[in-house]
């Protein structure tokens, strides 16, 4: 009976151990979200570390977590930040990565041409 049940613990501990490992290696979902109308950001560029990519017509976009590494992301309308790792922390907990729109103010142009 004894050694039945030290049986029963070492393949509860083994079957826990390789359920983590698996879990320590998914690529993580992510998606990024205008702030203030919560519309997905479609092809905004993203690396971290080796990894790139573009984000889809729903804003996600898959990673490997690796400790240490920071996130860049780039799109034409939102400008190029980076992330820190308490804001990848939160985003990773909610799932959404949050931007600002920027705008730009341009001023009149006048072409004169000369002879």
């Amino acid at each position: 009976m004894y050694v039945k049940n030290i049986y029963v613990i070492i393949v509860f501990i083994l079957s826990f151990s390789a359920s983590t490992l698996s879990a320590q290696f998914e690529a993580i979902p992510l998606k990024l979200v205008n702030e203030t109308t919560k519309e997905p950001v479609i092809s905004a560029t993203w690396q971290y570390g080796d990894q790139s990519g573009v984000t889809d017509e729903n804003g996600q976009f898959k990673l490997d977590y690796k400790e240490g590494v920071l996130l860049e992301l780039s799109h034409v309308n939102y400008g190029t930040w980076t992330l820190d790792e308490k804001e990848f922390f939160k985003a990773l907990h909610t799932g959404e990565i949050l931007c600002e729109e920027i705008s730009f103010l341009l001023q009149p142009v006048s072409i004169i041409r000369l002879r």
